[in-house]
């Protein structure tokens, strides 16, 4: 049996360790990045959308890991954050209204160019998947669009 070459060697071991420096680094930030509570330095330097680097939302926000209704996009509904913000900075009440009315106004404005991103992102990725198919033959193009279909539970546009 031949030895393989030191290439392969090579190959191998730095696959090796990057795949070592991978799973570590998931390992890293599911248990101990994830941990980061109240009183920490990401905690405290939220703004506006309640979302620091990494971390749960301020305490009370609804949604996975506390980070409101919107993901990591959006942070606790405009007037939890408005409480919370009155409570650290004592607010009068005209200031909690006037806040309250520029984060929903924010909210809003952020949702909508969400969804045209969204919109854009679905256009470019459709046009990719008709200049691929434009390369293949009739019967491949749709077993090609079956299988986007299948791997991104998208639909499709069919056969062009």
């Amino acid at each position: 049996m031949k030895m393989p070459s030191p290439r392969v060697w090579l190959a191998t071991f730095m696959t090796l360790v990057f795949t070592i420096g991978l799973l570590g680094g998931i390992v890293l930030e599911r248990t101990v990045l994830n941990q980061i509570g109240p009183g920490s330095r990401v905690q405290e330097s939220r703004g506006p959308g309640g979302q620091g680097a990494r971390g749960p939302g301020i305490p009370g926000a609804r949604g996975p890991g506390g980070r409101g209704r919107g993901g990591p996009m959006f942070g606790p509904p405009p007037a939890e954050y408005v409480d919370a913000l009155g409570r650290a900075v004592d607010l009068t009440d005209a200031q909690r209204t006037e806040i309250l009315t520029l984060l929903q106004a924010q909210e809003t404005r952020l949702q909508q160019m969400q969804e045209d991103a969204r919109r854009v992102f679905i256009q470019e990725q459709s046009d990719l998947h008709d200049r691929i198919a434009a390369v293949m033959t009739p019967d491949q193009a749709t077993d090609f669009r079956a299988w986007v279909t299948e791997r991104t539970g998208l639909r499709g546009r069919g056969p062009r």
